[in-house]
């Protein structure tokens, strides 16, 4: 998610925050006539969505980050592969065990 709220433009994070503040109003709302939410975790969800948005346009203003290009697709998690080498290296530490003979 945090990838996403990244590449998004100051416009379209602008509209999440005032959806998010829309929804968790009206859930709020809700629960204080029912006294009950069909999910409950909808709310930690929906600040937690808010909050990341919030985040990436206070660093946009403090000059922290920019806006960052969109990546195509798995293309970006395909060049990630640290796994192998790790694999490597360790068999090349461990020296070989001697035959007792």
């Amino acid at each position: 998610m945090a990838k996403a709220l990244h590449e998004m433009a100051d416009a379209d994070l602008h509209k999440l925050i005032d959806d998010s503040r829309s929804q968790l109003r009206e859930l709020r709302f809700q629960f204080g006539v029912a006294r009950s939410l069909p999910n409950p975790a909808s709310l930690r969800t929906i600040r937690r969505t808010m909050a990341g948005a919030l985040t990436v346009l206070n660093e946009r203003k403090l000059g922290i980050a920019t806006q960052k290009a969109a990546t195509p697709g798995k293309a970006g998690k395909a060049e990630k592969k640290k796994a192998e080498p790790k694999a490597e290296a360790k068999a090349e530490k461990k020296p070989a065990k001697k035959a007792k003979g």
